[in-house]
């Protein structure tokens, strides 16, 4: 199976714009299973510090931005943050 990583943007995109952007049908084509996607745990904390911000409160109410990072987190493959390129 196919492999891809994602840039965090695409994530948050997908999660804050409209229904059948590009964005969102990457997220659905993961979803069904087009893909496996690889996260870290430094990709979850850019979601979580992002979909938290005050400008997506109402998107990501009830619950919402959780369930969503919550999603990646338990449906993808985990890897461990690259080191630093800069230490």
């Amino acid at each position: 199976m196919t492999r891809a990583g994602l840039d965090p943007n695409v994530l948050i995109s997908a999660f804050s714009s409209r229904r059948g952007g590009a964005p969102d049908r990457i997220v659905r084509a993961w979803r069904d299973g087009a893909f496996e996607l690889i996260i870290s745990p430094h990709l979850i904390a850019e979601l979580t510090d992002v979909l938290s911000r005050p400008k997506l409160t109402l998107q990501a109410g009830d619950g919402r931005a959780q369930a969503y990072i919550a999603a990646f987190a338990e449906d993808s493959i985990q890897v461990v943050d690259p080191p630093d390129p800069r230490s």
